[in-house]
């Protein structure tokens, strides 16, 4: 079922129950309602996941982890991955009432660095046992099997990475390229040739289109590129 990517609820209803009765002669009308799924059969699909996870992850010399906001749930809502270069999703977590704060940030994910798949995998268990003064840092890009955090660059985000270097955390901090690349793209597209380029895109959109929905993005393109232009 969940290999399928079938909905817990599927086989929830009277009818299913009726048809999977007559056909099993009573024995069988279907695995259950999404409760108790939830308590029997996810657990060992999610188990089995782990596993493969684990497996992936100690087969691998070194691991770099990131945390990022998650992108449908912003409220407070982070997700953790491992990369080996594979992206592996290991947990999510929340930062709760507390505020968005450097130290709050680090705090968590140290934290994730406990999860039961990187504590299996033997990721992460080493992390932050000495000062990064103490051990030359290109010995410790040998040793550790964490050595790199990224995220993307708001200001707790910059303030974060840095200082988990500083205490020994990880080895390196880089930024996301991605969220870069996009702060830089808004920053072109309100200089010339960007902007001009832009703005004849968006005319010719309207002009071809002659839709409500265009003339309404043609307005706002034309207000954002009449802002001062900001040094990238």
């Amino acid at each position: 079922m969940c290999e399928s990517c079938l909905p817990l609820g599927l086989f929830d209803t009277p009818a299913w129950a009726a048809a999977l009765g007559a056909i099993s002669g009573g024995r069988f009308t279907g695995p259950g309602d999404r409760r108790v799924l939830a308590d029997t059969y996810v657990p060992l699909v999610a188990a089995q996941s782990d596993e493969r996870t684990v497996a992936h992850l100690q087969s691998a010399a070194s691991a770099a982890v990131s945390m990022d906001g998650a992108t449908v749930n912003r409220q407070g809502l982070y997700n953790f991955v491992a990369y080996t270069p594979l992206a592996l999703l290991y947990a999510t977590g929340r930062v709760g009432f507390e505020s968005l704060t450097s130290a709050n940030l680090l705090d968590a994910i140290k934290a994730s660095l406990n999860q039961p798949i990187l504590a299996a995998a033997r990721m992460g268990s080493s992390a932050g046992a000495d000062p990064s003064g103490q051990v030359p840092r290109l010995r410790r890009l040998c040793e550790e099997r964490t050595p790199v955090v990224l995220s993307d660059s708001p200001s707790a985000m910059v303030i974060m990475r840095s200082r988990g270097v500083s205490d020994g955390t990880f080895v390196f901090g880089y930024g996301c390229a991605a969220h870069a690349g996009n702060l830089v793209a808004q920053d072109a597209a309100r200089l010339h040739p960007f902007s001009a380029s832009l703005r004849h895109a968006v005319s010719a959109t309207v002009l071809s289109m002659r839709c409500g929905r265009a003339r309404a993005m043609h307005a706002s393109k034309v207000a954002v590129m009449l802002q001062p232009g900001r040094r990238i």
